[in-house]
């Protein structure tokens, strides 16, 4: 099996891994971005009530509270406190940069997580992979993360507001947000690097700046995954280094059977059916009026719908 290097549209993950372990390997990624959504809906609800506390709804805010509990106890006391001292701030940039922290530090955790559970698999099937394991659990962490990225700008908008439904916005206003405008205090201290001036935070910015502010924020949280997945393979270099050099074996490569293909193929299938659910459920769980109609419009302009007209997708999505 050819191993490909470079990282490829985020979700594209299938052609590195064997059939038999497409169940496994895929449940890993499922996981981490199962992790990643019930983390993000959570600090941008949290968030977004701390900085217009006239809008909470009190019954609502107590159960993300609980959950945000949870969340403090996986990290661990010291992240909790960084996370404290910066609420005890209570400037608006401070606390944009409170919740992102706890959403960066919660999955720096899932990332060391995936990463072991997938080194794990590839040793044992390292003969079978084309690369050594290590490279291959970093390719695939890496694409997780780099999935989990490539929404950034949209969850930054959603921390600091709310976007109100209009069926009449195109494609780019209802999924992208492309109207809206980043308050200064994204660009203060501690969220970025300007000193904070309580009299302009709430000012917007203009176009431009929001594109660089939201540049900025997205390159800053690939970073801190980087820098985790960096330790990571190197922990596990160390660790190959020190039980040495493995016993060289001969293979021919695994075959598989017409069958295998054809399951290999109704599975991809079932996956791209699912993703396209899971898409629509997350539009409509923003804008609950849309119908499934408009939701398999706006999925067929994603990169999960490509090459695929709207009505094939409104036939296989369920919400």
């Amino acid at each position: 099996m050819a191993f490909r290097p470079a990282y490829e549209i985020p979700g594209q993950w299938e052609s590195n891994v064997p059939i038999d372990l497409v169940p496994a390997v895929k449940h890993i990624h499922e996981t981490f971005e199962e992790a990643n959504t019930k983390l993000r809906l959570l600090t941008e609800y949290m968030c977004y009530a701390l900085l217009h506390p006239e809008h909470v709804d009190k019954e609502l805010f107590g159960e993300y509270n609980s959950g945000l509990t949870y969340v403090k106890g996986i990290v661990g006391p010291a992240s909790t406190q960084m996370f404290i001292d910066l609420l005890k701030r209570e400037t608006p940039s401070a606390i944009f940069k409170a919740f992102t922290y706890l959403y960066d530090e919660a999955m720096a955790i899932q990332a060391r997580e995936a990463f072991s559970n997938l080194l794990s698999i590839g040793t044992s099937n390292e003969e079978r992979l084309g690369t050594n394991a290590i490279d291959w659990a970093s390719w695939h962490v890496k694409n997780m993360t780099l999935g989990v990225a490539f929404t950034s700008d949209f969850w930054v908008k959603q921390y600091c507001d709310k976007q109100d439904y209009n069926p009449n916005d195109d494609h780019d206003e209802m999924f992208h947000w492309m109207s809206w405008r980043a308050p200064r205090y994204l660009m203060m201290q501690p969220s970025l690097g300007m000193p904070y001036d309580a009299s302009t935070a709430f000012e917007r910015i203009d176009e431009t700046t929001t594109r660089e502010v939201l540049t900025r924020l997205h390159d800053d949280f690939v970073f801190r995954l980087d820098m985790v997945l960096k330790h990571c393979v190197g922990e596990a270099e160390k660790e190959a280094a020190i039980k040495g050099p493995k016993p060289q074996h001969t293979s021919e490569g695994i075959r598989t059977s017409p069958t295998a293909r054809r399951d290999a193929n109704k599975l991809k299938k079932r996956d791209l059916y699912e993703s396209w659910s899971k898409e629509c459920r997350a539009l409509k769980k923003r804008n609950p009026d849309l119908s499934d109609a408009r939701c398999s419009e706006l999925i067929a302009n994603m990169e999960i719908g490509r090459g695929h007209k709207p009505e094939t997708i409104r036939k296989h999505i369920r919400t």
